[in-house]
């Protein structure tokens, strides 16, 4: 073989081997760069760095925003909110105010300063959807048939199952792996500030691959 062929083959050689470690050597040292302007990835696991709970007075500036997201997400982070928090909000529309780590789904609260009332709700977290608030959906009708409720009505005549206010209670896994939450509702007597000692017991219930499958009415009791 010619001098100049194999000299050519040489050249070559070296020249592939040093852009192979120059690649090599990117892959392990360099990380992908986030861009400044580009959106938080959203956790599924919902831990810790979505909580943010705003302060009385960045509460106030956040109800001028009348829920527009630039302008929410310019107030939170002025307020020092994870990057996470704001994706949460993103998502939702609310404020992650805290969790409980009840296993593979949670139960959070979450926060709007926009309701005339009831500004923090329970919500269930990390099943399919990823984000559900425990609402009954016509359910209430399960609890108005109980022979207790109709009892009651002798007593509170506008008895109601209250469908937001509600109250977390425990959480049950199955043998399967399903997963069932008990939320509390309270009976009020037809308005938000009637309540009465008596509550409406339901489950919200999780099959093992952690789908959503539906709530069912318990029963009634004192709280």
């Amino acid at each position: 073989m010619p001098v100049k062929r194999i000299l050519s083959l040489v050249t070559f050689a070296l020249l592939v081997a040093v852009v192979l470690t120059g690649v090599g050597a990117l892959r392990q040292d360099s990380a992908p760069v986030r861009a400044q302007d580009e959106p938080a990835v959203l956790d599924l696991s919902f831990t810790a760095p979505q909580v943010w709970a705003p302060s009385d007075a960045v509460e106030r500036r956040l109800f001028d925003c009348h829920e527009q997201f630039g302008c929410v997400e310019q107030v939170m982070r002025q307020a020092g909110a994870p990057e996470a928090a704001i994706a949460f909000f993103r998502l939702t529309s609310q404020f992650l105010t805290e969790v409980i780590d009840t296993g593979e789904i949670k139960v959070g609260t979450e926060f709007s300063p926009w309701r005339a009332n009831s500004n923090s709700q329970s919500v269930l977290l990390g099943g399919v959807p990823a984000v559900i608030t425990p609402a009954l959906n016509g359910a209430e009708r399960q609890a108005e048939a109980d022979p207790t409720f109709l009892e009651l009505k002798k007593q509170y005549p506008n008895l109601v199952v209250w469908p937001v206010d509600q109250v977390f209670e425990s959480v049950a896994v199955s043998d399967d792996g399903g997963m069932s939450f008990v939320f509390r509702f309270g009976l009020h007597d037809l308005c938000h500030a009637c309540g009465t000692p008596w509550d409406a017991r339901y489950s919200f219930n999780f099959d093992p691959d952690l789908t959503f499958k539906g709530v069912h009415y318990l029963d009634i009791e004192r709280h």
